[in-house]
């Protein structure tokens, strides 16, 4: 700012106008506006927004839910997954991860701690070597719990947090004063500079603080609407001679005729008027209502400068029913919703867990016994849960990909089974491992399994001791069809689908083509006993059965 010649104040730098007064402070208002900043909310303000607002506390709660929503898995490890998964439940683990994730959110700080039988006092470092069990969890908010410095410090990170609160969390600890090595401090998630950090004594601020003055308009207009529908119409009274009346001190007289009119229209929905004379006119009643146009379009202007402040879809945080192309859960706002979810999974979630683990296996009576694996990774499922109508999609598309994969000899058929089949996985194609067969076959393949296992063990087949699927599978329709020749069903058919069989094979790959020679012996083999069954039983005519000697013959 500097002074023109006239001694006023104008604006140095920026846009100006002298005509229409745009950047002079005294004509544009615009230059009056100024930043302050918000006072924290107070722990009682902050418990009324949770507990009284479902729009707040959606704020709160949606995250923390679904940040253990779709659950994780333990992926690398070599024990007992099951006795880990059973220990996690005990603990209540996930419940824990998103109680912190909720009250550190809401109040800027809380902490996770842990009730462990080490043999040493709460406020000493934990040492995993001395632990014998695990007997709990527990969270706090910042203000059930101080941080505590030792030596007279007062930065950094705490040494460890006296419980200030009444509750059964000191006695698990027996003690009020616990160790910074005992807990997992979450202080909300908003990244603030060391100095703020400090002036807050380490912990972080409310999410609400960010929103609350968005949150406030919608609040305010939302009560503004309730009091434009309550005098949306407006009773009109005409009184003859209501001013003289007024001017001579009748104001009670005008009063209680009013009053009998409105009790009039509440208790007998009617109104009772003087006629009037000649010489005074009569009275009057009618109905005014007020116009809301344009209400609407104010209360959803402050709607969405909320939801422009949090990251939860506007769908879900106002409970809308979308529609219309690009609105399910594969829409670009519920896209970014829950790569912000796995990323608070990745900075946060993952450590958490991490360190639950950590105890339970270095406990003596844990599912490892105390020992700590050298190496374990916690994979979190996606929050994407698709239709059946995604997943048949993505089936056939998974399908048609191996197929080419399986045409142009880049995979075999053994493979293909072995991934998509018998581990169920989606993933990249993955080699059967080397000495472990296919599953078992029915009772009417195992003559001939026994004897392409023979040659297999001769050397010949695939090369390596392994059988082809593609074979297994035409010598499955080979004894098939000697099954029903021996019922006395033979079927047409048969060949003509064995020797499509056998062509596919003979496009794959040097193995499988292996295994069509011998599914073709097997069939000539088939058809021989199939043609002397007929003959014995001296079946003829025409159709399927004589189709059936002929080709056989």
């Amino acid at each position: 700012m500097k002074r023109d010649h006239a001694g006023r104040f104008v604006r140095a730098d920026g846009m100006a106008n002298v005509l229409t007064g745009l950047g002079d402070v005294f004509r544009d208002k615009a230059t009056g506006t100024r930043l302050l900043a918000n006072a924290d909310l107070t722990q009682h303000q902050i418990d009324a927004l949770y507990h009284d607002d479902g729009l707040a506390a959606k704020i709160v709660d949606m995250p923390a839910n679904d940040l253990t929503r779709e659950g994780f898995e333990i992926r690398d490890f070599d024990g007992d997954l099951q006795a880990v998964e059973s220990g996690l439940e005990t603990l209540a683990a996930l419940e824990h991860l998103s109680d912190l994730d909720r009250w550190g959110s809401a109040y800027g700080g809380a902490i996770l701690g842990a009730a462990i039988d080490d043999g040493l006092p709460a406020y000493e470092p934990l040492d995993l070597g001395r632990i014998q069990r695990v007997r709990g969890l527990f969270v706090l908010d910042r203000h059930c719990v101080t941080p505590v410095w030792s030596r007279g410090r007062s930065v950094g990170e705490p040494d460890g947090y006296m419980i200030v609160t009444d509750g059964p969390e000191a006695d698990a600890i027996q003690g009020r004063l616990i160790h910074a090595s005992r807990v997992q401090k979450f202080c909300g998630g908003t990244p603030l500079s060391r100095l703020q950090r400090q002036l807050r004594m380490g912990w972080g601020v409310s999410v609400y603080k960010r929103v609350w003055e968005r949150l406030r308009r919608i609040l305010v207009a939302y009560g503004y609407g309730e009091t434009i529908l309550q005098d949306i119409s407006v009773d009109v009274f005409t009184i003859a001679g209501l001013a003289e009346a007024m001017q001579r001190g009748q104001e009670e007289y005008v009063r209680k005729r009013l009053m009998s009119m409105q009790l009039g229209k509440d208790v007998l929905h009617g109104v009772a008027l003087d006629a009037g004379t000649k010489e005074r006119p009569a009275e009057g009643y009618v109905t005014q209502s007020r116009s809301v146009t344009g209400v609407r379009e104010l209360i959803e202007m402050f709607v969405n400068g909320l939801v422009s402040a949090v990251p939860i879809p506007r769908s879900e945080l106002l409970g809308e029913t979308t529609g219309g192309l690009n609105t399910g859960t594969n829409s670009g706002e519920k896209r970014t919703y829950n790569a912000f979810i796995k990323g608070r999974q990745t900075r946060y979630g993952t450590r958490w867990i991490n360190w639950i683990l950590e105890l339970l296996f270095a406990s003596k009576e844990g599912p490892t016994r105390g020992v700590v694996p050298p190496k374990w990774t916690v994979h979190w499922h996606s929050l994407m849960t698709p239709t059946e109508s995604e997943v048949a999609d993505l089936e056939y598309k998974i399908a048609q990909t191996d197929e080419i994969r399986w045409r142009t000899g880049a995979a075999s058929s053994d493979d293909i089974r072995y991934t998509r089949i018998e581990l169920g996985s989606r993933g990249c194609l993955e080699e059967r491992p080397d000495g472990e067969d296919p599953p078992d076959m029915p009772d009417e393949d195992a003559a001939i399994e026994r004897g392409s296992r023979e040659d297999a063990s001769t050397g010949r087949g695939r090369g390596d001791g392994s059988i082809g699927r593609s074979s297994w599978r035409i010598r499955r329709a080979g004894a098939g069809a000697e099954r029903r020749a021996d019922e006395g069903d033979p079927r047409a058919g048969w060949p003509d689908r064995a020797q499509g069989a056998a062509d596919r094979v003979r496009r794959g790959d040097a193995a499988d083509r292996r295994a069509g020679r011998r599914a073709h012996a097997s069939r000539s083999a088939a058809h021989a006993r199939v043609a002397a069954q007929l003959r014995a039983r001296g079946r003829t005519g025409t159709g399927r059965d004589s189709a059936t000697e002929r080709r056989a013959s």
